[in-house]
C-alpha cells in the first residue's frame, strides 16, 4: 500500500513539474554575437546546431541537452548557459560547444503532445525510434 501511495505522489509530483516547465518556465533567448554551427539534421529534416565559445584550443569541451526530446529540463538549462557564457568573456583558454537539444525530432513531439500523466516517455525516443542514450 505504501509502495502505491509513495508511486502515485511520484508521478503527481513528476507530472507537475513537467506541466511548470512546458507552460511558465520559458527558454532563455541566445544572444546575437554567439556562433552558431549547424551540426546536422534530425531524421525529420529539423537542424540541429551548436553554439561555440572560445577561441580554437587544445581543450574542448561539449555540453549536450535534449538527449530525450521530452527532458525540456535539460534543454532550457542549455539554454542558460548559451546565454551566460555569451555575456563573458573566457579567461580559462578553452573551446566550449553547447548542443541545447540534440533530440529535436522528439522534443517537437513532447512539446505537441506533452504526456504528463503517462509517464513522460512521449519524446524520448528520435523519429526513428531510438533511444539516443
Amino acid at each position: 500500500m505504501l509502495r502505491k501511495v509513495k508511486s502515485f505522489v511520484g508521478d503527481f509530483v513528476r507530472s507537475a513539474r513537467g506541466i511548470y516547465q512546458n507552460k511558465f518556465d520559458k527558454y532563455f533567448a541566445i544572444p546575437e554575437n554567439v556562433e552558431e554551427i549547424k551540426i546536422g539534421e534530425s531524421v525529420e529534416g529539423r537542424d540541429i546546431f551548436a553554439y561555440k565559445f572560445g577561441r580554437k584550443a587544445k581543450i574542448r569541451i561539449l555540453f549536450m541537452g535534449g538527449i530525450h526530446g521530452n527532458e525540456v529540463g535539460t534543454i532550457k538549462l542549455m539554454h542558460r548557459l548559451i546565454n551566460w557564457l555569451g555575456k563573458r568573456r573566457n579567461p580559462l583558454g578553452v573551446e566550449i560547444f553547447v548542443i541545447p537539444c540534440l533530440n529535436v525530432d522528439g522534443h517537437v513531439k513532447a512539446l505537441m503532445n506533452p504526456d504528463y500523466f503517462g509517464g513522460g516517455r512521449l519524446g524520448r525516443f528520435n523519429a526513428n525510434d531510438v533511444d539516443l542514450n
